[in-house]
């Protein structure tokens, strides 16, 4: 267990510099104005337009990750057409971008166009392409949008409209140990929509051989700070959801990603037979929150078999016998369990329950 706390705890610690070290970020949707040659974002005071709902699914490869990101709004007012911009925040001589960028308004696809966004030097604003290297140095343009991708977009009133976006994105990459990269995406620039966001999921989907991790949440308020509520839906799948929330500017969604053995590996392998806490230690939630269906099936099991249970199920058998340690015994009694292994099979069991539920509920949505 102390493996798996200092393991998380060098996550957290890594997340909290995450928005100076990510080469790109990529953010919502935005209400922007356009001129001079340059777009910047509006503020939510002056319309009636409110965003529900977000929905942004990352999906994580081995040299990039993709997001599909909808954006559903209601329009309380009359009919009114907008530019809407998608920005980009790089930092100073960077040249990776996003590529395959795609948008969609109400399932159609629709064009872009690019224009720079206006930078704070001092006390005046600049459109990013106009920057001299003086400016450039002066200003904090790591932290401002570079770039706006956009689309106009007319909301009927009275009626919801989606937009969607989606595009693939290199990772930012982080120097120091553990070696890993981290996935940034900005959604504090949904704030210029009327009133809070009422609910904002980010469903993460990795590749078998990742390992991913850290408070998905970076506020630029921390004493504003709300939690995400997080879930595992499925194999190497998880949602992390804010509801009813109205967001600063600087507020991202930040993970970290790294293609080592996951702290169930180091945990459960390392441990089955010698090192193993959890006869005496409670199991606690993130533990079980960084555990797939399969995962945690073997690990309920895993305290009758260090006990000896033969197993109905033949691949439970199959698994344990590769532990030496594992001795079947056909007079297995569940008495010789202690207080806190009865404790732990129940959690994860409840556990179980509630996932197994949340994904028959998903299926029928």
């Amino acid at each position: 267990m102390a493996k798996v706390q200092n393991f998380t705890a060098v996550l957290l610690i890594l997340c909290l510099f995450a928005i100076l070290i990510p080469k790109t970020a990529f953010t919502d949707d935005s209400w922007v104005d356009v001129y001079g040659g340059a777009a910047q974002m509006r503020d939510g005071e002056s319309t009636d337009i409110r965003m529900i709902s977000e929905t942004v699914r990352i999906y994580l490869e081995h040299n990039s990750y993709t997001v599909d990101a909808s954006f559903e709004f209601f329009n309380d007012g009359k009919t009114a057409t907008l530019n809407v911009g998608f920005p980009q925040l790089v930092h100073i001589n960077d040249n990776e971008s996003l590529h395959d960028f795609q948008t969609w308004v109400n399932g159609q696809r629709v064009e872009i166009r690019e224009m720079p966004g206006m930078v704070l030097v001092g006390d005046t604003e600049y459109p990013a392409d106009k920057l001299t290297d003086e400016q450039e140095a002066e200003s904090r343009i790591a932290n401002q949008v570079t770039k706006w991708l956009i689309k106009t977009v007319t909301f009927p009133a009275n009626s919801k409209t989606i937009t969607r976006v989606r595009y693939t994105a290199p990772y930012g990459a982080y120097a120091g140990p553990p070696s890993g990269r981290f996935v940034t995406y900005r959604f504090g620039t949904g704030r210029n929509w009327k009133g809070p966001i009422g609910k904002a999921e980010f469903i993460v989907k990795s590749l078998s051989a990742f390992i991913v991790g850290g408070d998905p949440a970076n506020y630029s308020q921390e004493e504003e700070r709300k939690w995400f509520q997080t879930v595992q839906l499925g194999t190497n799948e998880r949602k992390h959801t804010l509801t009813d929330f109205e967001p600063y500017e600087g507020d991202e969604f930040v993970i970290w990603v790294g293609e080592t053995k996951s702290s169930w590996e180091e945990t459960f392998n390392g441990g089955f037979c010698s090192d193993w806490p959890f006869s005496v230690e409670r199991v606690s939630n993130q533990m079980m929150g960084e555990l797939s269906p399969h995962q945690l099936r073997i690990f309920r099991n895993a305290f009758y078999a260090r006990h000896g249970k033969i197993f109905k199920s033949k691949d439970l058998n199959e698994f344990f016998k590769k532990y030496e340690c594992y001795q079947p015994d056909p007079n297995f009694d569940e008495s010789r369990l202690n207080e806190i292994e009865k404790a732990n099979i129940e959690k994860i069991s409840g556990y179980e329950k509630e996932l197994k539920k949340l994904n028959q509920n998903r299926k029928k949505e």
